[in-house]
Protein backbone atom coordinates (compact mmCIF):
# COMPACT_ATOMS: atom_id res chain seq x y z
CA UNK A 1 0.00 0.00 0.00
CA UNK A 2 2.75 2.48 0.90
CA UNK A 3 4.71 1.64 -2.23
CA UNK A 4 1.62 2.28 -4.35
CA UNK A 5 1.21 5.72 -2.78
CA UNK A 6 4.76 6.92 -3.33
CA UNK A 7 6.66 6.71 -6.59
CA UNK A 8 9.68 8.09 -4.72
CA UNK A 9 9.89 5.13 -2.34
CA UNK A 10 11.85 2.77 -4.56
CA UNK A 11 13.49 -0.50 -3.56
CA UNK A 12 16.83 1.28 -3.55
CA UNK A 13 15.46 3.99 -1.24
CA UNK A 14 14.07 1.40 1.18
CA UNK A 15 17.39 -0.50 1.16
CA UNK A 16 19.31 2.70 1.86
CA UNK A 17 17.00 3.49 4.76
CA UNK A 18 17.56 0.09 6.37
CA UNK A 19 21.33 0.18 5.84
CA UNK A 20 21.62 3.68 7.31
CA UNK A 21 21.43 2.08 10.76
CA UNK A 22 23.93 -0.73 10.13
CA UNK A 23 26.64 0.61 12.45
CA UNK A 24 24.42 2.46 14.92
CA UNK A 25 23.67 1.01 18.35
CA UNK A 26 20.41 2.70 19.26
CA UNK A 27 19.56 0.07 21.89
CA UNK A 28 22.30 1.31 24.23
CA UNK A 29 20.54 4.67 24.65
CA UNK A 30 17.02 3.30 25.02
CA UNK A 31 17.09 2.76 28.82
CA UNK A 32 17.94 6.42 29.36
CA UNK A 33 14.67 7.65 27.84
CA UNK A 34 12.83 9.64 30.51
CA UNK A 35 9.66 10.73 28.72
CA UNK A 36 6.35 8.86 28.47
CA UNK A 37 6.61 6.18 25.79
CA UNK A 38 3.88 4.14 24.14
CA UNK A 39 4.92 1.39 21.75
CA UNK A 40 2.13 -0.02 19.60
CA UNK A 41 2.27 -3.19 17.54
CA UNK A 42 -0.28 -5.20 15.65
CA UNK A 43 -0.78 -8.80 16.79
CA UNK A 44 0.56 -9.99 13.41
CA UNK A 45 3.42 -7.47 13.30
CA UNK A 46 6.85 -8.96 12.57
CA UNK A 47 8.17 -6.31 14.99
CA UNK A 48 5.99 -7.48 17.90
CA UNK A 49 8.82 -9.25 19.71
CA UNK A 50 11.08 -6.22 19.26
CA UNK A 51 8.34 -3.91 20.50
CA UNK A 52 7.93 -5.98 23.65
CA UNK A 53 11.69 -6.09 24.21
CA UNK A 54 12.10 -2.36 23.63
CA UNK A 55 9.27 -1.44 25.99
CA UNK A 56 10.93 -3.63 28.63
CA UNK A 57 14.14 -1.60 28.34
CA UNK A 58 12.49 1.78 28.90
CA UNK A 59 11.46 2.64 32.45
CA UNK A 60 7.66 3.04 32.69
CA UNK A 61 7.12 2.47 28.95
CA UNK A 62 3.77 1.11 27.88
CA UNK A 63 3.24 -1.48 25.18
CA UNK A 64 -0.06 -2.09 23.43
CA UNK A 65 -1.02 -4.75 20.91
CA UNK A 66 -3.82 -4.21 18.42
CA UNK A 67 -5.56 -7.48 17.65
CA UNK A 68 -6.21 -8.33 14.02
CA UNK A 69 -3.57 -5.93 12.71
CA UNK A 70 -0.04 -6.20 11.37
CA UNK A 71 2.87 -3.77 11.14
CA UNK A 72 0.73 -0.99 9.68
CA UNK A 73 -1.79 -1.09 12.52
CA UNK A 74 -2.25 2.69 12.30
CA UNK A 75 -3.73 2.14 8.82
CA UNK A 76 -5.36 -1.23 9.43
CA UNK A 77 -7.16 -0.30 12.67
CA UNK A 78 -7.03 3.53 12.83
CA UNK A 79 -9.83 3.89 15.38
CA UNK A 80 -8.12 1.51 17.81
CA UNK A 81 -4.74 3.17 17.27
CA UNK A 82 -6.27 6.62 17.83
CA UNK A 83 -8.03 5.45 21.01
CA UNK A 84 -4.83 3.96 22.45
CA UNK A 85 -2.83 7.05 21.57
CA UNK A 86 -5.41 9.51 22.89
CA UNK A 87 -5.78 7.59 26.16
CA UNK A 88 -1.99 7.51 26.58
CA UNK A 89 -1.65 11.25 25.90
CA UNK A 90 -4.48 12.11 28.30
CA UNK A 91 -3.05 9.84 31.02
CA UNK A 92 0.30 11.63 30.75
CA UNK A 93 -1.11 15.18 30.54
CA UNK A 94 0.00 15.55 26.92
CA UNK A 95 -3.33 15.77 25.10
Amino acid sequence: MILEDSAELTGKAIGTLFHSFDDVDLAAAVPSIEIPILIVNGAFDNSLTGGRETSGLIPDAEHAVIEGAGHLCILEKPEEFDRLTSDFLRKNGLF
